[in-house]
C-alpha cells in the first residue's frame, strides 16, 4: 500500500513536466481526438503527510489514501469482503468501459489484475528503437525512484523534477551517471522540440 500511494503521489507530482515531452494535444485533445486517453491524474485529496506523524497516524494516512485510490479506480466502491485486492473484482467487467484507466499512468492493474503493473500510456506508438528504449528507462526510473524515495515523496513539499527521478541511475556508478545524463538530455530535447 505504501508503494502504491507513493507511486501515485509521484506520478501526480511529475505529470505536468511529463506532458511537456509530448505534443500539446496529449494534454488538450479537443478538436483532434474524440476521447482523451491520456488524462492527468487527479490528486484525490492525497496530499503531503506530516513528518511529525506517529506510526498509527501514518498507517491511517496510507490506508485512507489507498482507499481513495481504490474507490477512484473502482468508480466509487470502497474495498470490502466482496471487492478487494485479493479477489481483484472490478464492478465493471469489460476493461474498456472502466473510465479511470484512461489516464497517462493507468493504475488499474495494480489492484484489479494478477500482473500488478502500471501502464504508462503517454507515449505514442512508435517503431523507433531509440524512443522505445529511452521510454523504457524513463518509466523504470519513475518506478524505482518511488520505491527508494517514499519519505521524500510522501513527507516533503519540495519540488520533484523529472531530472531528480532520472538521477536514480547515478547510484550505478559511471555507466549509471552516463545513462542519467543521456536521458536528461533526451528529455530536454523533446521538451524543446514540442515547445517550438
Amino acid at each position: 500500500r505504501i508503494y502504491l500511494v507513493t507511486l501515485f503521489r509521484l506520478c501526480n507530482r511529475i505529470q505536468n513536466e511529463m506532458f511537456t515531452m509530448f505534443p500539446y494535444y496529449k494534454a488538450n485533445p479537443s478538436g483532434i481526438k474524440s476521447k482523451n486517453y491520456n488524462q492527468k491524474l487527479p490528486t484525490l485529496g492525497i496530499f503531503k503527510a506530516s513528518p511529525s506523524m506517529e506510526k498509527d497516524a501514518f498507517e491511517n494516512y496510507i490506508n485512507t489514501a489507498y482507499k481513495q485510490i481504490y474507490s477512484w479506480l473502482s468508480e466509487g466502491y470502497f474495498p470490502d469482503s466482496n471487492r478487494n485486492r485479493k479477489n481483484k473484482k472490478h464492478p465493471v467487467q469489460a476493461k474498456w468501459d472502466r473510465h479511470n484507466r484512461y489516464f497517462w499512468a493507468n493504475f488499474m492493474n495494480t489492484i484489479f489484475s494478477e500482473r500488478n503493473t502500471v501502464e504508462f500510456r503517454l507515449h505514442g506508438p512508435t517503431t523507433n528503437k531509440q524512443k522505445i528504449v529511452n521510454w523504457l528507462f524513463i518509466c523504470n526510473a519513475i518506478l524505482k525512484y518511488a520505491m527508494s524515495n517514499s519519505r521524500k515523496i510522501l513527507f516533503s513539499a519540495c519540488k520533484i523534477s523529472l531530472n531528480d527521478v532520472l538521477d536514480y541511475y547515478t547510484k550505478y556508478g559511471t555507466r549509471g551517471e552516463f545513462l542519467s545524463e543521456y536521458l536528461k538530455a533526451y528529455v530536454q530535447s523533446r521538451k524543446d522540440a514540442f515547445m517550438e
